[in-house]
């Protein structure tokens, strides 16, 4: 059961995110999906406000002289896991948000387009371990029960396992499936078992991480905490010796990760805790838009 509190919380972000849907998601935008099928339906003339302009059909509007658009049906539904890490590592934040809020922000989102379309949702939400697993399916309800996990969870994992996380999707989801992997990735060779499953699904990941992360800023003595293992170590930040070995290492290990996703020919997308979380991903959709048109 839902309390008010939780409730209130799930609902503001309903609504923070409800034009951006209706906005972002006005077209045919689940037909960029790979492996999604379709079927044709019909072309008839072009009605304004109802129509998504990017179906009109110019051969078909040039012969006719007003506009008509090609219309199509998918062959079948479309099911969507948010395949969410939220280990001790998303709770870290050096601005106002932590990168479990970003991940929670995007998995609104990612859960209130797929509702909207009358396709199915289902979640993994993982530490070093499965947390939650909610078979995919559809309706408002199914929002509502996905925002509550991820909102309520008290986890009994503290590290992050995302080869782990990938193996249970395996075992549990279906061929052609779509899957927005949301992590901070600061985890064990997963690479191997990553490649099989971007072979098996439509797999996004999106790259949760926060700027302190990548830049150290000169603040003196700074003790960092690791949060996931509890170990803490005393650095000087303005010790500029430090400041570049700490870039380099960040940078080598951005690099690592982004070098796999294009070996795997995956699709990715980065999201920072300073930044909003839609740019990112109208950045992706339509990348994705202009590929199709382009095949």
């Amino acid at each position: 059961m839902l309390s008010k509190e939780k409730f209130r919380q799930i609902e503001l972000l309903k609504i923070s995110t409800k034009r951006i849907v209706d906005n972002l998601f006005a077209g045919d935008y689940f037909s960029i999906y790979k492996g999604r099928g379709t079927e044709f339906l019909e072309i008839r003339e072009y009605f304004p406000g109802y129509d998504d302009i990017r179906e009109i059909d110019w051969n078909v509007t040039a012969r006719a002289g007003t506009a008509h658009v090609k219309k199509f049906r998918e062959e079948r539904d479309i099911i969507v896991i948010l395949l969410v890490d939220i280990s001790s590592s998303m709770g870290y934040g050096s601005k106002d948000e932590a990168k479990r809020d970003k991940a929670l922000e995007l998995a609104a989102l990612i859960g209130m387009s797929v509702i909207k379309r009358n396709n199915r949702l289902g979640l993994i939400a993982f530490t070093d371990r499965v947390e939650v697993f909610l078979k995919p399916c559809g309706g408002r309800k199914q929002f509502y029960r996905l925002m509550d996990s991820l909102i309520n969870i008290k986890t009994e994992g503290r590290g992050t396992d995302v080869s782990k996380a990938l193996k249970f999707l395996n075992r549990t989801a279906g061929k052609g499936t779509v899957v927005f992997l949301i992590s901070d990735f600061i985890s064990d060779d997963y690479s191997r078992v990553l490649k099989t499953s971007s072979r098996r699904y439509d797999l996004i990941p999106v790259v949760i991480e926060d700027q302190l992360e990548i830049e150290l800023p000169e603040a003196g003595l700074v003790e960092l905490i690791d949060s996931e293992s509890g170990e803490t170590a005393l650095i000087d930040s303005s010790y500029h010796p430090f400041i570049r070995q700490y870039t380099a290492a960040a940078n080598a290990r951005k690099k690592k990760l982004y070098d796999l996703f294009r070996s795997a020919a995956i699709d990715s997308i980065t999201i920072t805790t300073n930044r909003p979380v839609l740019s990112p991903v109208k950045e992706l959709f339509y990348r994705r838009v202009r590929m199709r048109s382009m095949q």
